[in-house]
């Protein structure tokens, strides 16, 4: 009703990521070892490693043209929709624990970044993009431009693909790109 009022969090959880999704949820993910609270209809439901949620360390939330929710954490990557979270992680062919970045490409692909290398996930397959396919470093921010072309953030900069190659880009100054 245009008024900001208090809302009160479990004891000990400290806000690191928020998302509202379009349906005017809030999704908060904790700092350290705390979980995923969902505020929603007025009630809250807090995942945690013991619901299935991958790890309690929220790295990144997103959310997809689909309506679903992805979250990153040190050990996985879980989508939700229709209540259901499927985990994928190391376990399922993604190259590393430590995911930091999430974007779904208009192809349909889903692209995640890892401590040890990007990773693409198209229709059941992963590729992983790494120093030799010219990714400068741990990707940390994934963009893609209104004509598709995928960017990426690192701790050594900006680059962008190129004919299935990541191309540095010299202009930007050196340093860790978060979004």
């Amino acid at each position: 009703n245009g008024k900001s009022e208090a809302y009160r969090l479990p004891a000990g959880l400290q806000p690191h990521r928020l998302l509202r999704d379009r349906d005017g949820d809030v999704w908060i993910g904790a700092l350290v070892d705390k979980g995923l609270l969902h505020i929603h209809e007025g009630r809250t439901d807090l995942f945690t490693p013991a619901e299935g949620l991958s790890d309690g360390s929220v790295n990144a939330l997103f959310e997809d043209r689909e309506g679903n929710i992805w979250v990153a954490t040190d050990d996985g990557l879980d989508r939700f929709r229709d209540f259901a979270v499927p985990t994928i992680s190391i376990q399922q062919g993604f190259s590393s624990r430590g995911i930091s970045s999430i974007l779904t490409a208009r192809d349909g692909s889903l692209w995640v970044g890892a401590s040890d290398g990007l990773n693409r996930w198209n229709k059941g397959q992963i590729k992983v993009y790494r120093k030799d396919s010219g990714l400068p470093d741990k990707a940390h921010a994934l963009f893609q431009d209104a004509r598709g072309q995928l960017w990426v953030g690192t701790q050594n900069g900006i680059a962008f693909l190129k004919s299935d190659r990541f191309v540095p880009v010299a202009s930007v100054p050196y340093g860790i790109v978060y979004s």
